[in-house]
């Protein structure tokens, strides 16, 4: 026989033609299909594996979905319900059918197909969108979830706009462009996205959509419902209702199908084989859209039928969120086949292949007691004939024909037990079959899927005949089926033995298929350096042959995968979880662990969550069968540490706080058991460690302080026990480290620093024990990393500089010893970058350049062996921060924004990857904010405005995801307090009042989280601080002077925390200058005089503190500058000098810091003419004189840095005028003259630059009537 024969027979399409029995499931198809209306119901045909349900579904799609008038339908449908009147339905339908009943629209989708590329068989916005490129065949509209999906797959997936478009229909690629142009759109308000929407649906569609949208219940309201939805969480959850109310509209249109069938097969696959292993939550969470979607297309059904396939009826009426009742599911069993409907298939089977046969023998055609004796044979009960077992036995006749052999009715004659089927059929199959087909179907038994290369390298390595004839005639079996190949698909078939027979032959060819294992690990060992598929597959087979291996290596390349963030080989080791052959529930738990580790780190925070849960199970159901087994206590604690800090990044802090509560119970249970059990004391520390960490995010300063002291103290009940546990060491300086960044929350640098210390100390105790262990060294660098931020922070630059310089040495240690790894060179960048803000800060601009550009190059190191690793996109961005920062301190404009948009690309990459990465999110709202500062300082006013709006975007996103993120809610404030100052900088009064108001509710919202959090009270102080400015602006005074009271409260607020805080110190010291300036200009003289003198020692509190602090010396030249002014009007004139030389000697103090300060320059010459103008009021024109060419000099050192800035023109220009009148009253004419004349000259360059500038000119006024009155001679054009 031919060898393409022998797949003509049993390929899935020609196995339409032998399709037999199923009468009354075809016929209740019909029925619900010409129903008028349609029932309020749906179909699910269930049965047993094998029973021939997919077989049924294709069936109905192919042969029986045909529309007939209700005439026909009414005449066909007069045949009583039982088999003959079934049969007659059957014939009656099939004659009716003619050209003129074409198809109606059946959409069939697969949940157990495998997954490929961005596709995923069974989430929800990946089946809804396969659906949605059918219906767009059918012209069918569905613009709204167009636009929610697009929303979706853009912000909540961070996919690009050519992923999108790849993955949307052809027919809608125009409509697809101009919504995604919409989508990342930031400027168009949900107000205007109606007519927006109606305006390019009508565009592109040949009828109008204001029907629609009508038909659909569409306005604002619903837009901004779905605008309001978190991209990540909210709106998947909103899509399957989303698409189902589209479709319901559509359907109702003209021109839609007079019906559309929806079929879904496979139900069973949102479980696999774990179904019945999950929790009531669990079970029902896997299909929870799919419920939602169907609950939608009966609400009500607008003839839209729908059919199920699974191998159980569904159990959604028990389900305890979205259930759908029984009444609404027509469930149907696919049993097994009657007699005569096998009878039936035989004919067809054997007789077909009859026909075909070379031999031309037709007795066995006739042969109706082998037909008997094998219809027996598959027998499952007296009457009831198992598909699979039918097709096997008929598999078996046309082998041993094959071979030249005829079976009769005797061959068959013993019926076995039915249990003993698969495996009897399999062995008189294989016993039939040629040697070289009965190697191959042992050996592929083995594999979980093959193609013609692995066929051939097993023949070669199993020795047996691997030849083409071979593979066709295995490809050609029923049991055989074709599949999608792993990973992307690249054309070529694959194909997979059905399980059932698989789970036979290992029985039946134990020896073999163990062999064939064995053969497969070799094969795929020797593409596994970097084919992800290839590790996964050898570390299966080995688990095959010997489970604890297979599971010991799954474990340690999963940890490694984790933590060289390879995790396009962590996503193929976690899909073996349910293949894996655990022989112990302590192992089941320890695989669930990792699971949730990597989806963790995708920031697949529910699935995580749910893998976590799973795994605490597991160990629970451990410690029910044995109480004291200490290392499931253990497991257990860790799974619940890990659990909450989970919660604890999701801001549910109630959530993280039982979990380590829970963490702490079950260490606390392993060491009632096992006093002195050194791994459950140093878990117990690291559960403190977590709550110590939550408890100071929440600033519940003493509960942290509490939680840190019982972690060292687990940590040294481990170490009193092990005192060489080197990893008890190591944590126990975690443990100070934290608690060192909780000293310095509040201010206490000594403590914080002794902290890091002891930290440091930790980790060389661990060193001293195993000088060549890495997380030491890298936890040593992190000590050295935090003691470096808080030099800094107290402007100790030597001392910051030589602990950043000691963590970079204590991580090139680590990569000394582990050049791969990854968080080493992730930390050193984050060393680097540190260290540049140094630099910066110091005015060591090339410094901070080097550093800057070796942080990048660290993170990069990083991503070219992970690329993946999100901690390292997010830090190279905060660096790229960090580096427009200093590119604006050199003016260099350009560069600064290309560096901001680095960060912002960087950011990008992190969220590509981890969409719901909440730091990733606040970080490039950060990097938006400083963007929007640039735009601002460069007068680009639109610009800054959607910088700003893109920041407060960002920061929602954070905030969406974790609505408890304190930083989010703080940074969102910034974000708006920059927007205000804009506003604000345009004379947009109003909408600069918005801004701060806003301002300020973000910043409530992050103390309503966190009451001790400083940096939001001095932030919030900032907020009213420029409020006060706006309103002192509008000549507000009362509102200026309550804006300046709160925000010296909150500085205050921040102070009662944290006395020590430095930036608090000279933010109140400004807000009280402010106030000065406020009670002169109302000649509230005391007043004045009062606040000028409580800004000075505001001021002085800083210093003290930190005494190179550069803009507390500053702001005090500002303070007793203003006082100076105030003297002066007062006539106390030596009160006045002495406070401008003192603000002179505060300018010049910040100036031996930061030589390059430009506006400290600029506000010596002011002080020195302020006292000018006071000598010159007593007749010293001597002393002014001296004064004013002082303040000249000053100006010259501002002009030499910023040499267009028309202001510092302005200032000079002044001077020099002043320098005239007083050499004038010296009798120096000439002298005074060349003032005028060089005054003259920098006024034209001036007005060159600034035209309309109305100080400069009235300046020009005054300079030309002094130039003509004295110094007509000298004038020079």
């Amino acid at each position: 026989m031919p060898i393409q024969q022998v797949t003509t027979i049993t390929t899935h399409d020609k196995a339409l033609e032998l399709f037999t029995d199923r009468l009354a499931e075809r016929r209740l198809f019909s029925r619900y299909l010409h129903t008028d209306p349609p029932p309020e119901r749906l179909i699910f045909f269930h049965g047993n594996g094998g029973n021939g349900k997919s077989l049924l579904l294709k069936h109905l799609r192919t042969a029986w979905s045909h529309l007939l008038s209700a005439d026909e339908w009414a005449q066909i449908d007069t045949h009583p319900h039982d088999r003959a009147g079934n049969q007659a339905f059957v014939d009656g339908y099939q004659s009716s059918v003619t050209e003129e009943h074409p198809p109606i629209p059946c959409i069939y989708h697969d949940f157990d197909r495998e997954k490929s590329g961005e596709e995923s068989p069974r989430e929800a916005w990946s089946v809804l969108l396969g659906l949605r490129k059918e219906l767009a065949r059918q012209k069918l509209k569905l613009p709204f979830f167009d636009y929610a999906v697009m929303r979706y797959l853009h912000i909540g997936r961070g996919l690009s706009r050519d992923q999108i478009r790849s993955m949307l229909p052809m027919e809608e690629l125009d409509l697809a462009t101009t919504l995604l142009d919409l989508i990342t759109s930031p400027e168009i308000p949900v107000a205007g996205l109606i007519n927006k929407l109606l305006e390019i649906f009508d565009k592109h569609s040949k009828t109008k959509l204001a029907l629609w949208f009508a038909k659909r219940g569409l306005d604002e309201a619903r837009l901004d419902e779905l605008h309001r939805m978190e991209p990540r969480s909210d709106l998947p959850d909103a899509l399957p209702q989303i698409f189902g109310e589209d479709l319901n509209t559509a359907m109702q249109l003209s021109g839609a199908p007079a019906r559309l069938v929806l079929m879904f097969d496979s139900h069973e696959a949102f479980w696999g084989t774990e179904r019945h292993l999950q929790s009531t939550d669990a079970y029902f969470q896997r299909d929870a859209w799919l419920r939602r979607f169907l609950a939608q297309l009966f609400n009500p059904n607008h003839r839209v039928l729908v059919v199920l396939a699974g191998r159980e009826p569904p159990r959604w009426h028990e389900a305890p969120y979205d259930p759908i009742p029984r009444d609404y599911v027509d469930t149907q069993l696919v049993g097994h086949l009657d007699n005569d409907d096998a009878d039936d298939y035989l004919r067809r089977a054997l007789g077909r292949a009859e026909e075909v046969s070379d031999e031309g023998d037709e007795s066995s055609n006739g042969d109706e007691s082998l037909r008997e004796a094998l219809i027996r044979y598959a027998e499952a009960e007296p009457g009831q004939v198992h598909p699979l077992h039918l097709g096997l036995a008929a598999d078996v006749v046309l082998m041993a024909r094959r071979q030249g052999e005829q079976l009769t009715a005797d061959s068959f004659a013993d019926a076995p037990a039915l249990t003993q089927k698969g495996r009897i059929l399999v062995t008189r199959f294989l016993k039939h079959c040629p040697r070289d087909i009965e190697d191959a179907v042992e050996a592929l038994a083995a594999a979980r899927g093959f193609d013609n290369a692995l066929f051939y390298s097993l023949g070669e390595r199993l020795h047996f005949h691997a030849t083409d004839a071979a593979f066709a005639t295995l490809t050609g079996f029923s049991f055989v089926w074709e599949d999608s190949r792993p990973g992307e698909d690249d054309g070529k078939p694959w194909y997979r033995i059905h399980n059932l027979l698989r789970r036979v032959l290992e029985e039946y060819a134990q020896e073999r298929v163990q062999q064939a294992h064995a053969a497969l690990e070799t094969i795929y060992r020797e593409d596994a350096q970097t084919n992800p598929i290839a590790i996964a597959e050898a570390i299966y087979h080995a688990n095959q042959q010997e489970w604890e291996r297979g599971y010991r290596e799954w474990i340690e390349t999963m940890e490694g995968a984790l933590q060289n963030a390879r995790y396009d080989l962590a996503e193929t080791l976690a899909d073996l979880r349910f293949v894996l052959r655990l022989e112990t529930v302590f192992a089941r738990g320890y695989v669930d662990y990792q699971v949730a580790e990597l989806n963790l780190n995708l920031s697949r925070y529910q699935d995580s969550s749910s893998a976590y849960a799973q795994a605490v199970a597991a160990y629970d159901e451990a410690l029910a069968r044995a109480p004291d087994d200490v290392a499931a206590h253990i497991s257990k604690g860790n799974a619940l540490v890990r659990l909450g800090q989970l919660h604890a990044d999701l801001s549910d802090y109630e959530g993280a706080a039982n979990a380590y509560a829970q963490a702490v119970a079950a260490c606390d249970e392993a060491l009632a058991r096992a006093p002195d059990d050194v791994t459950a004391h140093s878990s117990k520390g690291s559960a403190f460690n977590g709550l110590g960490e939550l408890r100071a995010a929440l600033s519940d300063h003493e509960g942290a302080a509490n939680a840190n002291a019982q972690a060292i103290a687990a940590f040294d009940q481990a170490l009193v026990r092990a005192p060489d546990h080197v990893t008890a060491h190591i944590n126990k300086g975690d443990a100070f480290l934290r608690l060192g960044e909780l000293r310095a929350t509040l201010s206490d640098h000594e403590g914080a620093a002794n902290a890091c210390a002891q930290a440091v100390a930790a980790c060389d105790e661990a060193l001293a024990r195993a000088p060549d262990d890495v997380a030491a060294h890298i936890n040593k660098g992190n000590a050295f990393l935090r003691l470096g931020k808080l030099r800094a922070d107290l402007s100790d630059h030597e001392g910051a500089a030589n602990a950043y310089a000691q963590a970079v040495a204590a991580y090139d240690e680590a990569l000394a010893r582990a050049p791969d790894y990854v968080t080493a060179h992730n930390n050193k960048g984050l060393a680097l970058a540190w260290l540049g803000e140094l630099r910066a800060a110091l005015r060591d601009h090339e410094g901070a350049a080097n550093a800057y550009a070796q942080a990048i190059a660290a993170c990069d190191e990083a991503l070219a062996r992970a690329p993946d690793y999100v901690d390292a996109h997010n830090n190279k961005g905060n660096t790229f921060q960090g580096l427009g920062v200093l590119r604006v301190a050199l003016s260099d404009h350009e560069g600064a924004a290309n560096a901001y948009a680095q960060a912002v690309a960087a950011c990008d990459e992190a969220l590509a990857r981890s969409p719901n990465y909440v730091v990733a999110h606040n970080n490039k709202g950060n990097a938006f904010l400083r963007l929007g500062e640039l735009r601002a300082a460069l007068s680009d006013h639109e610009g800054a405005a959607n910088a700003y709006a893109q920041a407060v975007a960002a920061y929602d996103e954070a905030l969406a995801r974790a609505p408890d993120y304190v930083y989010a809610h703080n940074n969102k404030g910034s974000a708006l307090l920059g927007l205000g100052e804009l506003r604000a900088a345009l004379s947009e009064h109003e909408g600069a009042a918005n801004a701060y108001a806003q301002a300020v509710a973000a910043y409530d919202e992050a103390l309503a989280r966190a009451p001790d959090y400083v940096y939001t009270h001095n932030n919030k102080g900032n907020a009213f601080l420029r409020l006060g400015k706006l309103h002192a602006a509008l000549s507000e005074h009362e509102g200026a002077a309550n804006a300046y009271a709160q925000a010296i409260a909150a500085y205050d607020e921040a102070l009662a925390r944290a006395p020590d805080h430095v930036t608090a110190h000279n933010n109140k010291g400004l807000a009280l200058a402010w106030l000065g300036e406020l009670r002169a200009a109302l000649r509230d003289h005391e007043g004045a005089a009062n606040a000028y003198a409580q800004a000075i020692a505001a001021f002085d509190q800083a210093l003290v503190r930190a005494p190179d602090d550069v803009p507390a010396h500053y702001n005090k030249g500002n303070a007793l500058l203003g006082l100076g002014a105030l003297r002066a009007a007062l006539s106390e004139h030596e009160d006045a000098a002495n406070a401008y030389a003192q603000a002179v000697a505060a300018y010049d103090e910040a100036l031996a810091r930061a030589p390059d300060y430009v506006l400290a320059h600029n506000n010596k010459g002011n002080a020195l003419a302020g006292l000018g103008k006071l000598n010159a009021a007593l007749s010293d024109h001597e002393g002014a004189a001296t004064a004013y060419a002082q303040a000249i000099a000053a100006c010259d050192e501002a002009l030499a840095l910023a040499s267009d800035d028309v202001d510092y023109f302005h200032s000079k220009i002044h001077y020099l005028r002043l320098y005239s009148v007083s050499e004038k009253e010296l009798g120096r004419v000439s002298l005074g003259c060349e003032r005028l004349q060089e005054a003259m000259r920098l006024l034209r360059r001036a007005l060159e630059l600034a035209p309309s500038h109305p100080e400069l000119n009235e300046e020009k006024t005054l300079v030309e009537s002094l130039l003509a009155e004295k110094c007509t001679e000298r004038i020079i054009d």
